[in-house]
C-alpha cells in the first residue's frame, strides 16, 4: 500500500510539474500569434484610418494584471481589435502593434495609446504595454525587452503612412502614481514607453525618445523595414 500511495504521489508531482511548465508556455503562445496577426505589414491603411475613429476606452480600472487564464479567456478576440500603428526598436528586437485605447486586449497583445488625443510626430506620444515574466520567451514579448533598452538606441513607430524615427535619451523608473510622464514637454516632441518593472508592477520603466526624422512608409530606412518585418517565434522557449 505503501509502494502504491508513492507512486501516485510521484505522478501527481509529474503532472503538477508538466502543468507549471506548459501553462506559461501556452500564455506566452497566443501573446507572440496575436502580435505577429496585427502586423502592420497585414494590416491596410484603410483599415488604420477607421480604426483612428473609433470610440475605444481608456478605462485604466478594467485592465486586470496579464497572467496565463485572462489571456486565454481573450484568445479569440483580437479580431477586430483598433491596430492604428506599430512600433519596432530593431536593437531589441520588438515589433509591436500599436491599438488604439486602452483595454486587456490591446494589453495583452501590443501597446495602447494612453490618451485619445495623441498624434505620431507630436507632443508627447505615450504608450504602455505588459512586461512578460516567467518561462518560455518571455523576455521576447509585448514591451519586456525595454528592460535591455540603452540610450542611442532607434525607435521607429508608424501608421503605415509616415514612420517616425526617435532616438532613445532617457530611461528611468517612477512609481505607478506618477502619471506626468505622459504630459506634453515643451520644445521637444518625444516617443514614451512604459512597463512595469517587476511581477507585482511595484514600479514603472520609462523609455522615452526624441523625435529626429520623418519618412514615407514607402521610402523608410532598410533598419526600420527589417524591425517591422519582424515576426516572434510563437513556440519559442
Amino acid at each position: 500500500m505503501k509502494k502504491k500511495i508513492g507512486n501516485f504521489i510521484t505522478i501527481i508531482a509529474i503532472i503538477v510539474g508538466v502543468v507549471l511548465i506548459a501553462t506559461p508556455i501556452a500564455k506566452n503562445y497566443f501573446i507572440a500569434e496575436r502580435m505577429n496577426q496585427h502586423q502592420i505589414k497585414k494590416v491596410s491603411k484603410s483599415d488604420i484610418k477607421k480604426n483612428k475613429k473609433k470610440k475605444v476606452s481608456y478605462d485604466w480600472d478594467k485592465v486586470k494584471s496579464l497572467d496565463t487564464s485572462s489571456v486565454i479567456k481573450l484568445k479569440d478576440s483580437p479580431k477586430g481589435l483598433p491596430v492604428i500603428g506599430a512600433i519596432t526598436v530593431p536593437e531589441l528586437e520588438m515589433n509591436l502593434p500599436i491599438y488604439k485605447g486602452v483595454s486587456d486586449e490591446n494589453m495583452s497583445y501590443g501597446a495602447s495609446t494612453m490618451s485619445n488625443k495623441q498624434e505620431m510626430g507630436q507632443g508627447n506620444y505615450s504608450l504602455i504595454s505588459h512586461h512578460v515574466f516567467g518561462l518560455a520567451n518571455a523576455s521576447k514579448l509585448l514591451f519586456s525587452p525595454l528592460s535591455n533598452a540603452k540610450v542611442g538606441m532607434k525607435i521607429y513607430i508608424t501608421d503605415k503612412t509616415n514612420v517616425y524615427q526617435y532616438n532613445i535619451n532617457e530611461i528611468f523608473t517612477v512609481s505607478p502614481s506618477q502619471t506626468d510622464v505622459v504630459n506634453t514637454i515643451e520644445g521637444r516632441k518625444v516617443v514614451t514607453l512604459i512597463t512595469c518593472t517587476d511581477i507585482s508592477a511595484s514600479g514603472r520603466l520609462i523609455v522615452r525618445g526624441d523625435l529626429v526624422a520623418v519618412y514615407n512608409y514607402k521610402t523608410m530606412p532598410e533598419e526600420a523595414k527589417n524591425g517591422f518585418n519582424l515576426e516572434y517565434q510563437t513556440l519559442a522557449v
